[in-house]
């Protein structure tokens, strides 16, 4: 946009520190997380020039075992991992640790998790799950806590029940229905947060067990005074189990080591470090979220998969650096990784995650905009003539160019195809700022040609289109507008309106008036989209003497 009056209403005129620490013994043991660095090659694609590289393509794919719900994708784990099973968990899918207690309950039965409807929502189990242990067809169901369960064949079918009043006493309830074998490791974990309990899937076939942060659950003490446990492991830092817990369990004559690092998501590389040094398979869940989670618990334990933890968005840091050495590090790979498997749909882990996991893989940094140039095609020509370009205009089809590149959306997930259409001479220019909005993780809603609009401004606007070349006038004069020059680019119109004396454009805009309520998709100053424009010489309408269009950049400042 650019200086926009009333009368324009219309179409225009044509690393983590990773501690495993012993408590009460003087040794410190180091912790490594064992994966390998595979080979990959970006494959070059045929564009008149690219200014931004992508994500590597990694020779192993990262794939997604998820369903549309939290149900669907506890039953495509169970797809995945089982082709029948004499035995299977049923747990409440709106309950965290009760789904925990059973995934790692399921663990030690080598036996998938399915979810449920608890007894009071009134509701029946939900079809993904009726229809997985249909497929199954178990001769045993373990029931958590009264989840709902289908009708099931009396006679083919037993059902065992594991209740407890509290996520501890559940724990301690499903050990002693199923203890596992001899020599599974000891965890105990936060009733309190649901991640460090869901990290130790990497340690699992386990014994869970569940306590208060402060202060050692009867239960859990009780089962810990009569088991003969090897080894305690005290799943994250002291705010998730404080050292006066730890010193209790320590006082039952127990060896205790804390797996832990400064956050969950570091606590989640030293468990699959603690795990063993030789995992070739990796799953990836949602640190933030449990319901897409728990059910590869069991999964993890069935292919000795490593488990890490990422926030929807990205991989955190300290993931990264496990899944590839740091750019500059001596530090050699030590296992191959075989097998990456993401738990949930893209709400739970975004789909740039997937890119990341590539990417480190195959020893390349994070992948960017995947900004590329090229000419426009014979189809776009066409379909350009008479709506957003006509003879007579400022430049020639010949001198346009499109950018097409990759960007964050407000879902934070990252979408592909968006185009700019700018002229040749900018290229250069617009890639760079792509790719420094892209690194910033600023939000862009779309990114289409204002062809799609009829090229219609107005309608660009209210969608919310970031867009580039139009060959229209400055509203109220017969002066061609830069985007015209294809030298000027208007983003996030909505969450950045153009504001005159007497009129704000997109209408919707006005419920970002208050430029001091910062929100996602706004561009403020110092931000990283004026930077990123500034870095080429181009400037803001927001700076313009006469009104504040704040979405418009131009090369001329005008």
């Amino acid at each position: 946009m650019d200086r926009r009056s009333p009368a324009h209403l219309g179409v225009a005129p044509t690393a983590a520190v990773s501690i495993r620490q012993s408590v009460g013994h003087a040794t410190v043991l180091p912790v490594l997380l064992s994966l390998l660095l595979l080979l990959a090659a970006v494959p070059a694609g045929a564009v008149e020039a690219t200014h931004s590289t992508g994500a590597a393509q990694g020779t192993t794919e990262v794939r997604r075992l998820a369903g549309p719900n939290r149900y669907g994708t506890a039953a495509e784990l169970s797809r995945d991992g089982w082709a029948t099973a004499a035995s299977v968990v049923v747990a409440d899918g709106g309950s965290a640790f009760e789904a925990l207690v059973a995934g790692h309950l399921a663990a030690r039965l080598d036996a998938p998790l399915l979810l449920s409807t608890p007894p009071s929502s009134g509701l029946p189990a939900p079809t993904e799950t009726v229809e997985e242990l249909r497929r199954l067809d178990p001769s045993l169901v373990y029931q958590i806590n009264d989840a709902v369960l289908p009708a099931l064949d009396e006679e083919s079918v037993e059902v065992q029940s594991v209740r407890g009043s509290s996520p501890a006493t559940l724990a301690v309830a499903a050990l002693r229905a199923v203890p596992g074998p001899p020599g599974l490791p000891t965890v105990v974990a936060s009733s309190a947060v649901f991640a460090d309990a869901l990290s130790a899937a990497s340690l699992a076939p386990a014994q869970l067990l569940l306590t208060a942060p402060d202060q050692l659950h009867p239960s859990s003490r009780a089962y810990l005074a009569e088991a003969d446990a090897a080894e305690v492991h005290v799943m994250g830092g002291p705010a998730a189990v404080t050292e006066e817990t730890v010193g209790q369990i320590t006082a039952l004559d127990l060896p205790v080591s804390r797996v832990a690092g400064p956050n969950r998501y570091a606590t989640s590389v030293v468990a699959a470090d603690v795990a063993g040094a030789t995992a070739t398979h990796l799953a990836v869940a949602s640190g933030q979220d449990w319901p897409d989670a728990v059910a590869l618990v069991p999964w993890a334990a069935r292919r000795d998969a490593a488990v890490l933890l990422s926030t929807k968005a990205e991989l955190p840091p300290e993931v990264r650096d496990a899944l590839g050495p740091p750019t500059g590090s001596d530090r050699p790979p030590l296992a191959t990784i075989e097998d990456v498997a993401v738990a949930g749909g893209t709400v739970a882990v975004g789909n740039y995650v997937d890119d990341q996991i590539t990417a480190r893989l195959a020893g390349q940094p994070d992948p960017g905009a995947a900004a590329e140039v090229r000419a426009l095609t014979m189809e776009e020509r066409a379909a350009m003539t008479g709506v957003s370009w006509r003879p007579g205009c400022p430049v020639g089809l010949d001198d346009l160019r499109v950018v097409q590149a990759r960007r964050w959306l407000f879902d934070g997930t990252v979408a592909d195809g968006g185009q700019l259409i700018v002229h040749v001479d900018v290229t250069a220019d617009v890639t760079q700022v792509l790719q420094r909005i892209f690194e910033a993780r600023f939000p862009i809603a779309r990114m289409e040609p204002v062809r799609r609009y009829a090229a219609d401004d107005i309608a660009s606007m209210d969608a919310n289109n970031t867009s580039a070349f139009n060959c229209r006038v400055v509203a109220g004069t017969t002066r061609w507008s830069e985007h015209a020059f294809g030298r000027a680019v208007d983003i996030n119109p909505i969450e950045n309106p153009y504001v005159g004396r007497t009129v704000v454009l997109p209408d919707a805009g006005r419920a970002y008036l208050d430029r001091s309520d910062v929100r996602p998709g706004m561009i403020i100053r110092p931000g990283p989209v004026v930077a990123a424009f500034a870095e080429v010489g181009w400037c803001w309408g927001a700076d313009f003497s006469s009104s504040d269009d704040y979405q418009h950049f131009s090369e001329s400042g005008r």
